[in-house]
């Protein structure tokens, strides 16, 4: 059996929302639809997007039910002008906003606050992730938000919902982005948090689901799976994060007996661990766990089959080279002492043979 550790790319579906489906698929209805089995759907698909609103601290009819991810960013950023966006944006933001301005990181991975001043008193909305999806690197989202006063503010936050407290009656956000299958949810849907009074520009036309805001069917299915691991995730957060920030700082002082150079210079997920090998080559290291039955990633899975270094990792100041020696290890709820100790072994052989050859 193999050991999972790229919970970045996804999650394992939870317990909680294979439940949740279960019960789900009970129901037949489609919840545009008058009658009663339509009811019926509408009320579970209503019940979801409550209880996943009540997750984030805001009203439900602020929650735009998508496939994912990268349309909750597609959806957020369609009809924009003026648009400031950070260097180290995910690919969905970056090719959505292809002529921003761009916002550079320091060396740590954070934002260039001064810099971020200057690029967005020239624009009307600015987008800038909660936590990298690569290095884990949680940005200063409450600096960010004084500085984005009269624009609009969105945030992927795909890497971060049900794995950091978000409250957004608190947090300076007008638009977020998450997705299901980042924190044990079903894959194929996420949702896009709208405060009320932000305008929106539909992205996909053809039927008034969603308040006019998103057309197409909603599956009542995978937003009663969404509901239910997100619940869970928030209601273990804090012990979640205590016990994978351990295993996270076990990893780091291990990789390095190993000759690695783990990221470690800023407050990050407790989930991410990044370590770059000297002189070696991630792509090769990837197929040699694999072999031993261990996965992890080179960076974003969208990019998995780019020969191209990664754009973050060249913006926080890496070559070429460097960026193409690095491993991203994802921990999660599946996540135990033991998967660790398997990664642990089979690089201390990967690494042994490679100096030996």
């Amino acid at each position: 059996m193999s050991v999972y550790l790229d919970h970045a790319a996804t999650a394992p579906l939870c317990d909680e929302a294979k439940e949740a489906m279960r019960e789900a698929m009970n129901c037949i209805g489609n919840p545009s639809s008058v009658h009663g089995a339509g009811t019926a759907a509408r009320a579970l698909l209503e019940q979801s997007r409550k209880t996943v609103a009540d997750c984030l601290g805001c009203e439900k009819d602020e929650l735009i039910f998508v496939s994912g991810g990268t349309e909750a960013n597609a959806l957020a950023l369609h009809g924009r002008t003026r648009v400031a966006v950070s260097a180290v944006e995910h690919a969905s933001v970056l090719q959505n906003a292809p002529d921003a301005a761009i916002i550079p990181v320091l060396q740590d991975g954070t934002v260039d606050l001064q810099a971020a001043e200057e690029r967005i008193a020239n624009t009307d909305f600015v987008s800038v992730q909660y936590a990298n999806n690569e290095l884990g690197t949680l940005q200063p989202i409450k600096e960010l938000g004084s500085l984005c006063k009269h624009a609009v503010f969105h945030t992927d936050a795909v890497q971060a919902v049900g794995h950091v407290p978000i409250d957004l009656q608190k947090e300076p956000f007008d638009l977020l982005s998450l997705s299901a299958h980042k924190f044990g949810g079903p894959a194929g849907i996420g949702a896009l948090y709208v405060k009320n009074g932000t305008p929106l520009f539909p992205l996909m036309r053809g039927g008034m689901q969603e308040r006019g805001r998103r057309a197409g069917t909603e599956s009542v299915l995978l937003a009663c799976g969404t509901a239910a691991a997100l619940q869970a995730s928030v209601r273990g957060m804090e012990r979640e994060a205590k016990r994978l920030q351990a295993l996270k700082a076990e990893a780091i002082t291990r990789l390095k007996a190993l000759g690695g150079i783990p990221w470690e210079r800023t407050p990050s997920l407790a989930t991410h661990v990044h370590v770059r090998f000297p002189g070696c080559d991630a792509e090769a290291l990837l197929y040699a766990l694999d072999l031993h039955g261990i996965c992890v990633s080179a960076g974003a899975a969208c990019h998995a089959v780019s020969q191209e270094p990664s754009h973050v990792l060249l913006a926080v100041g890496m070559t070429g080279q460097e960026a193409k020696s690095c491993l991203r290890i994802s921990m999660g709820r599946t996540t135990v002492q033991s998967d660790l100790d398997a990664l642990i072994g089979a690089l201390a052989i990967i690494l042994n043979q490679k100096t030996s050859s």
